[in-house]
């Protein structure tokens, strides 16, 4: 009683029936431990699974879910257990699908399905639903049951996957790169779609064999190819080299052909990878480059606006035009002896700061200076500042043109505007200024007094009138005919 049992008998038996019950008891009450030690070690199986687990009754309502599914859908138990198809992870959009995968499972036709379930926030994911079902001794089904695997982490990395071998076709094509490998040891190899391509050929499996590639490179560059392929099997040295080959239409085509070793743990040469590069715009773009490099410099040293480069890095002047030495007052040779951050009337005018600021913005910087330069050239100078790189180098551009006689004019344009409003503005009676097209463009403050307002910008016929229209005999209107009228 002690140990927790309900009753005791007292050994020996004498009644044979009663031993017989008891032994009988005594199976049963072991057979149920048993049964009870099977369902909680079932029990312990499923809640212990990485995957979904859901077990349904025989019209599809839920009798039981895993953690594991519980956590990936984000439902709670009590939110599931009970509920009928269809059940609250189903988006609605997708029951025709989900409802015949269903279907077939109730009529025992087991395949794993690919469907999209929703959490409970509405998010949706994929899964792969792998559905069975438990018959009784009648060979009657008691329960269905189904593992539920989240594939969306196997889903991004075959679309990733996918998308990256089609991503690789692309650049190849776009940057017109094939790449390969060779075994020397099975004597197999491969070409992408793209080194085909370079050769003028259709991708076909494998590589082109390597005497057909002797009929496609150019006979001047066989040997040379030939003996740096040699050499990476027998020595395993890698080579870089420009080729030309000739295309089936007959054409000439240049290709930068590259190959690197890889060895195994005894150090042999355990494979050959490289790539190939059609070259062929790159080389005609160089002598395009160069033919427009010796026009340019044509163009620079012939400007009439002063052009100076300087090194980005420490200011020193590298190339500078006639104009420029004219500019400043010096000769070609004094400006290229120049460094900016030394350059005392750069620092006094400005300048200095807006080459500063070009360079450090990495923008285009317009600066006006009146400059007296280091040479004793007094001058107003319209600067331009424009930071550029050619490779890794890193320059400054300065285009000047000198603006002193505009600059003098300006002033004196300015000085006479400031003479006429001034004379203007001093008069008592009502003046105005109309345009062409009987807008008012200026109403001196006699005339603003008099309206209450300054109708600069509106018609004249509205603005000193008030009419709608035109007035018929507007003085305006006359004047562009060359008539005169009081």
């Amino acid at each position: 009683l002690e140990s927790g049992a309900d009753a005791y008998i007292i050994w020996p038996i004498g009644n044979r029936e009663l031993k017989a019950r008891v032994k009988a008891i005594t199976r049963l009450i072991k057979n149920e431990n048993e049964l009870i030690r099977s369902k909680n070690i079932s029990a312990g199986i499923i809640a212990s699974l990485q995957d979904g687990f859901t077990e349904l009754d025989v019209n599809g309502v839920h009798l039981n879910a895993n953690q594991a599914f519980l956590d990936m859908t984000g439902f709670s138990k009590e939110d599931l257990i009970g509920s009928g198809p269809p059940h609250p992870y189903w988006p609605q959009d997708q029951y025709k699908k989900i409802e015949a995968s269903f279907q077939k499972t109730l009529k025992g036709e087991f395949d794993q399905f690919e469907l999209t379930f929703m959490k409970k926030n509405g998010k949706r994911f994929p899964v792969l639903v792998c559905p069975s079902w438990l018959k009784g001794p009648d060979n009657v089904v008691q329960r269905y049951f189904a593992t539920i695997k989240d594939i969306t982490e196997q889903k991004t990395t075959k679309r990733t996957l996918s998308e990256s071998i089609e991503a690789l076709k692309q650049a190849q094509s776009i940057a017109k790169i094939g790449s390969w490998w060779y075994d020397p040891v099975t004597q197999m190899s491969s070409w992408t779609d793209e080194m085909f391509h370079i050769f003028g050929l259709d991708p076909q499996p494998g590589a082109l064999p390597y005497q057909e590639q002797r009929k496609i490179i150019h006979p001047e560059d066989w040997d040379r190819f030939d003996a740096a392929v040699t050499k990476a099997v027998s020595d395993g040295i890698g080579y870089d080299l420009e080729l030309r080959i000739k295309t089936p239409r007959g054409g000439i085509r240049h290709i930068n052909a590259r190959c690197e070793v890889e060895r195994g743990e005894d150090h042999k040469v355990n494979r050959l990878i490289g790539i190939t590069q059609d070259i062929t715009e790159k080389k005609h773009a160089e002598k395009r480059l160069n033919d427009v490099l010796k026009f340019n410099k044509k163009i620079i040293s012939n400007s009439p606006v002063g052009i100076a480069i300087y090194q980005a890095d420490n200011g020193q002047c590298i190339a500078a035009n006639d104009a420029m030495a004219e500019l400043v007052g010096a000769t070609s040779e004094q400006v290229l002896s120049q460094n900016f951050n030394r350059i005392k009337s750069w620092k006094e005018s400005g300048i200095l700061k807006a080459a500063q600021i070009a360079l450090n913005e990495d923008r285009t910087v317009h600066h006006v200076a009146d400059v007296a330069t280091t040479y004793g050239k007094k001058v107003v100078v319209d600067c331009h500042f424009a930071p550029f790189r050619s490779g890794e180098e890193h320059y400054l551009m300065l285009t000047a043109t000198d603006i002193t006689l505009s600059s003098e004019a300006e002033k004196k344009i300015k000085q006479s505007e400031a003479k006429y409003k001034s004379m203007m503005e001093s008069i008592i009676d009502p003046i105005f200024i109309c345009s062409t097209e009987f807008l008012i463009e200026y109403v001196n403050p006699a005339m603003a007094k008099r309206l209450g307002q300054d109708p600069t910008g509106e018609l004249c016929h509205a603005a000193i009138h008030g009419l709608s229209h035109k007035c018929e005999e507007c003085a305006f209107a006359v004047v562009p005919k060359k008539r005169t009228m009081c």
